[in-house]
């Protein structure tokens, strides 16, 4: 199933830039709904099951994984001021990736290559 529409309306719907929603999910996950990382993070936008609990999504169920992570990628936009690498940065240093935090924003502030946004 393509998933592209849903991401699009819910990304506006939180007031983001739909771009940025589809390429985080295709970073993400491959656009896969089934995705699971060796970390434990669950479908399309890879959340963590502390981070859906929080959020009152079920990671597993495709919809609710799109509502919850475009819902995240918001909020930590707004925390940012609308930085897009240091939301990012946030995001993936909360799924537990433990790489150092100099290397994390290098990641972030070339995301726009890795990403396509």
């Amino acid at each position: 199933m393509d998933y592209s529409g849903q991401i699009t309306s819910t990304a506006t719907k939180y007031g983001v830039d739909p771009t940025l929603a589809l390429a985080v999910a295709r970073s993400e996950s491959g656009m896969n709904p089934n995705a699971k990382s060796g970390a434990g993070a669950i479908g399309l936008f890879q959340l963590m099951p502390g981070t859906a609990a929080g959020l009152g999504v079920d990671p597993y169920n495709p919809i609710e994984n799109i509502d919850g992570g475009i819902r995240y990628l918001s909020q930590m936009l707004a925390r940012y001021g609308g930085d897009v690498s240091l939301a990012l940065a946030a995001i993936m240093l909360d799924r537990g990736t433990w790489i150092s935090m100099v290397a994390c924003l290098r990641l972030a502030r070339h995301s726009s290559i890795l990403v396509g946004f």
